[in-house]
């Protein structure tokens, strides 16, 4: 079996806001929409940070750690 990579998983704070920014501003097609989590056609997907947070668990034990300049996306 094989692991096959799809494309970047990306938290956001508010879905909605960052939803408008990809479709409105980029141009991006939705390719699926779970409410929480929406997938684009150019295979890359926005998360609910705070539902993925409870998908991890107890956030003293699996923390999600924000900081400054941890990704970049071109």
């Amino acid at each position: 079996m094989s692991v096959k990579y799809i494309g970047p998983l990306i938290m956001v704070d508010d879905i909605s806001v960052s939803r408008h920014f990809y479709e409105q501003v980029l141009g991006q097609q939705v390719k699926y929409d779970f409410g929480v989590n929406v997938a684009f056609e150019g295979d890359f997907a926005i998360h609910q940070s705070s539902h993925y947070q409870n998908l991890l668990g107890d956030v003293q034990q699996y923390p999600m750690i924000h900081k400054h300049h941890t990704g970049e996306l071109f």
